[in-house]
């Protein structure tokens, strides 16, 4: 009876994991469909403005949803319910981003704009389907690869780089650091004075030191060259890491 009532859960469970990828993946390719209707639109002189005073309708809002979203995830005690509230957080913030973006740029970071929401997706799949490891793994080359993106644009002495630099630096910084203190405690860590299970037991810390290792080197020399091509050239060294990681966490799963 046990074993049948454990197998059901691993079912369900499985279950749960298709819809949710399936889901994130429809979600996807619909965001992007939308961004490129939208693009194409703010680019035609007669239908600017509607993109443009919509825009700021959208960021407003959207603050207001992630605050709220916050809000009832620490007020609110139902589990069930409060599962709804990060999603709500995830989309109204990426939402936002972008609305922030077109209305001061315009369609000047389309490109990004296309890789952002990609990412933020397909960190989601990864995050459902990999173990934790391979989700802070992919973090940390993301931003370091946004980091490249908009240095291969043109580095430059300014508050962009160096606000970029210390994201990224700082992003690094604390997957490193988990990984330092997961090891110390068989996977976990204490927040707040809880122990929380960040990864499993048996994990090895090795990838996210190379990984982040490798590219705060990276970032360092984008910097110390100050070369938009060097950065375009790093650019493609995280895509590297981030399949090399693939192939990795997914031998791990076996």
């Amino acid at each position: 009876m046990g074993k049948n009532k454990k197998s059901t859960v691993n079912q369900n469970t499985n279950d749960l994991t298709v819809y949710k990828v399936g889901a994130a993946f429809a979600l996807l390719v619909l965001s992007l469909l939308a961004l490129g209707r939208i693009l194409n639109v703010y680019a035609t002189g007669s239908t600017f403005d509607v993109v443009y005073r919509a825009s700021q309708t959208v960021w407003t809002l959207c603050v207001i949803l992630c605050a709220a979203s916050v809000a009832a995830f620490i007020v609110l005690r139902k589990k069930s319910i409060r599962k709804v509230f990060p999603y709500v957080f995830v989309l109204s913030l990426l939402a936002g981003v972008t609305a922030l973006d077109l209305r001061y740029f315009w369609t000047e970071h389309a490109t990004a704009l296309y890789m952002l929401h990609a990412a933020v997706y397909c960190l989601y799949i990864i995050f459902c389907l990999y173990r934790s490891e391979f989700f802070c793994f992919s973090l940390a080359a993301v931003f370091a690869g946004f980091s490249f993106y908009f240095y291969s644009k043109g580095l430059g002495m300014n508050a962009r780089t160096a606000i970029i630099a210390i994201v990224t630096a700082l992003v690094l910084a604390a997957v490193a650091l988990l990984a330092n203190r997961a090891a110390k405690s068989k996977g976990s860590v204490k927040l707040f004075g809880k122990t929380v299970k960040v990864f499993p037991a048996k994990f090895s810390a090795t990838a996210l030191y190379v990984a982040c290792t490798v590219l705060g080197c990276c970032l360092v020399a984008c910097l110390v060259l100050g070369s938009a091509l060097f950065a375009y050239y790093c650019m493609f060294a995280a895509i590297a890491i981030e399949f090399i990681g693939a192939v990795y966490y997914t031998f791990q799963l076996k």
